[in-house]
């Protein structure tokens, strides 16, 4: 496994759910339309934005779903804006019936990226604890990892990361809908390098 063909694939995330009515949001100042591909999985909604209807009346309304995209930030955010990128439906090449675990397990990412820096401490009260993390073209921020996990994170080098992803709807600082994302750091694992191939006696 080289480093730089596993960095290059960034942070992704996967799906296993079914197709819920989508959602259009007007903004009643600009007359614009904020609209979202809406997944159920188990116990939870999961909201995807999508930039035109188009785009929006490419989805299926209603079926099982295996979803997946690139993590990437939000502009101008610590956010990140998840977009849904790989699509397979009932009937597609490659479609798989999601297992039990699949579907149970949510919204999961992983990928490897660079620690770009390791911070805890406390702010008005609270402590916090995050892990900012270069991938190709971006950075990614962990927050509110568990005290017994950050403690095992290193304070740099190569990094994979896994975990939970939840969609949140929200206004920003201008009153426009986006779609935030919350991240649960699970579990990761260090960089091991290639053992060289014995040459041949």
């Amino acid at each position: 496994m080289i480093l730089m063909d596993e960095l290059m694939k960034r942070i992704r995330f996967q799906l296993c759910g079914q197709f819920s009515e989508p959602l259009r949001i007007p903004d009643e100042q600009t007359g614009d339309v904020a609209r979202f591909v809406r997944i159920e999985g188990f116990g939870k909604m999961y909201s995807f934005r999508v930039d035109t209807e188009e785009d929006l009346a490419s989805y299926p309304e209603t079926g099982w779903v295996r979803a997946g995209g690139l993590l990437v930030r939000r502009s101008k955010s610590t956010s990140a804006n998840p977009r849904i990128s790989e699509l397979l439906i009932p009937g597609k090449a490659g479609w798989k019936q999601p297992t039990e675990e699949e579907y149970l397990g949510g919204c999961k990412f992983g990928g490897w990226g660079i620690i770009a820096q390791k911070k805890s401490g406390e702010y008005r009260g609270n402590e916090y604890r995050n892990l900012q993390l270069n991938v190709v073209g971006d950075t990614l921020l962990f927050r509110g990892i568990g005290a017994d996990l950050y403690d095992r994170l290193p304070d740099s080098g190569p990094l994979y990361v896994s975990g939970s992803l939840d969609t949140l709807l929200q206004n920003d600082a201008e009153g426009r809908s986006v779609c935030d994302s919350i991240f649960s750091l699970e579990n990761f694992k260090l960089w091991e390098a290639p053992k060289p191939e014995k040459s041949a006696a």
